[in-house]
């Protein structure tokens, strides 16, 4: 059923938008080269090499948007079905970890909130050519053998460090999430401490593996080393001119909007289980060992984020499979006998602010920008002159009176009719708003539509009216368009003599076949 589900949620249409983060053309265009010129140890786009991805955000994303490209095209569908693929097994991954813990029914309800989170849909993620999905499949895989090793102790590590292997060659900075959480596990877990000495035993054999590509590409890029370890440090770790109660903020409003309606659930879920992990009680079938593991799992990866001084809106997407974990181990504990009043009040306010909180629905073309840049308004219904407060106090109080009666009256047959109303409702508040967007997998913007219009002039062999000035956009989405096709340059100010802000360019010159690719190292910017 899951796999059903992804084709109109993740693939239907994947190939019929243009470019719409320039990440994804700057990754497909550094596979492409490797395809065209065969070589696979080098990450070039025209005639410089980028050697900051170089340490960061390779080789294994690239190898396999070549492989991709070799069979399936340069296209749309090249530049994006790797990233497809991933998001897909990501949603099975998150099965199978929520199977080992919580059951079937709570694995299949976790595929289907991941599967169903609009965020990890469309803004820099499944439905773009871009690294979030591969890096959500690797942690959750990494969760995954964790816990088996620590449930099961005839298991080891190797399974579990391999993963840890593929991650620092698929997005390097990210390695250390795990690393971290893993290592708080070790230090609050009494049950898991007495593992640490095979995982680190394990480690140190893998480790030579994990970096066999960093410390050759070292060795090779040895002059201008310093300069890129700068520059990574800096991304890390230089200042953003906020600070961390900034960041909370930021990456708060990112999962409010992103997640909606499941981030209602979210705090709820995280709360619950973390208060009976802390307690040693079990919640339903997941085991209290299993819950601590998976809660600083999701916190190792939100504090991650806040402590470092950058910020993106696609970092929250590496949460999003544990906060759907969460929710469905939580929904699905509703149904154990004892539903508390705290629990009853908090679901009474989530279905509040289900109702008035009201992020876009129709009308939101997630295609038209740049997760970066593009608009997340979360806004308030109200009803005549209330305010936002009163407006959802007033109706979490209409709604505590059936819930509390009900809880009265059904007991412990409450708690399994409640979860199932739960996951309908906020289920089918997300399927709805995941399906709207599909309305707008024909959009095109200025520059996709012109560079259609060129290419089709092109096969039928009609002139060109050389030269042209193009639409206002970043440099790698203008390459990926036009740089295999047209010598171009910078439009100039005719003021200043310098290339304006908004990256204009000019297509001055038709030109047969690729562009001549040489090694020339210099930093990505």
């Amino acid at each position: 059923m899951l796999v059903l589900l992804s084709w109109p949620l993740i693939f239907f249409g994947l190939s019929r938008y243009g470019v719409v983060n320039a990440d994804e053309a700057f990754y497909h265009d550094i596979a492409w080269t490797m395809l065209e010129t065969g070589d696979w140890f080098r990450l070039r786009t025209g005639p410089g090499e980028h050697v900051y991805d170089t340490f960061a955000n390779a080789p294994l994303q690239y190898w396999l948007r070549g492989l991709a490209i070799s069979h399936v095209g340069p296209d749309m569908l090249g530049m994006r079905i790797v990233t497809a693929l991933s998001a897909l097994l990501a949603v099975l991954a998150t099965y199978v970890l929520t199977l080992r813990v919580g059951g079937r029914r709570a694995a299949f309800l976790g595929g289907l909130v991941l599967l169903t989170s609009f965020q990890f849909l469309y803004l820099h993620s499944a439905r773009t050519g871009e690294l979030e999905p591969g890096v959500c499949l690797l942690l959750v895989l990494m969760a995954h053998f964790f816990l088996r090793a620590t449930l099961e102790p005839d298991r080891g590590f190797v399974a579990h460090h391999v993963v840890l292997a593929l991650l620092v060659g698929w997005k390097a900075p990210v390695a250390p999430v795990p690393v971290i959480a893993e290592l708080a596990c070790f230090a609050l877990i009494p049950e898991v401490r007495a593992r640490l000495p095979g995982w680190l035993r394990t480690g140190i054999f893998v480790l030579p593996f994990a970096l066999v590509w960093h410390v050759g590409q070292a060795f090779r890029l040895g002059s201008v080393l310093p300069e890129i370890i700068l520059q990574i440090g800096q991304s890390a770790g230089g200042a953003d001119g906020h600070g961390p109660t900034h960041r909370v903020f930021y990456y708060a409003h990112k999962l409010l909007f992103g997640g909606f309606p499941y981030s209602l659930l979210q705090p709820i879920a995280l709360a619950a289980l973390a208060g009976r992990a802390l307690r040693g009680r079990a919640i339903g079938r997941p085991t209290p060992l299993a819950l601590r593991v998976l809660c600083l799992y999701t916190l190792a990866i939100l504090l991650f984020y806040v402590a470092i001084s950058k910020t993106g809106p696609w970092y929250v997407v590496h949460a999003m499979p544990f906060l759907a974990i969460l929710v469905a181990l939580w929904l699905t504990g509703l149904q154990e006998r004892g539903l508390s009043w705290a629990v009853v009040l908090s679901i009474a306010v989530a279905l509040s602010l289900l109702f008035w909180l009201a992020p876009p629905l129709a009308g939101y073309n997630p295609f038209e920008r740049s997760a970066i840049a593009i608009g997340m308004p979360l806004g308030w219904r109200t009803f005549g002159a209330l305010q936002p407060l009163p407006a959802v106090l007033a109706t979490a109080g209409v709604l505590l009176v059936p819930l509390s009666l009900a809880k009265r009256r059904l007991g412990a047959r409450f708690s399994p009719l409640l979860a199932l109303m739960l996951a309908v409702v906020f289920i089918g508040y997300a399927l709805v708003r995941c399906l709207l967007p599909l309305a707008y997998v024909d959009h095109l913007s200025p520059l996709a539509t012109m560079a259609a219009n060129l290419d089709e002039r092109r096969r039928a062999g009609a002139a060109i009216p050389l030269p042209i000035e193009l639409p206002p956009a970043h440099p790698w989405t203008v390459h990926y368009y036009f740089g295999r096709d047209y010598l171009m340059q910078f439009a100039r100010d005719p003021k200043s003599g310098t290339p304006p802000a908004q990256s204009r360019f000019v297509l001055i010159e038709s030109r047969a076949g690729s562009r001549a690719r040489e090694a020339a190292p210099a930093l990505r910017h």
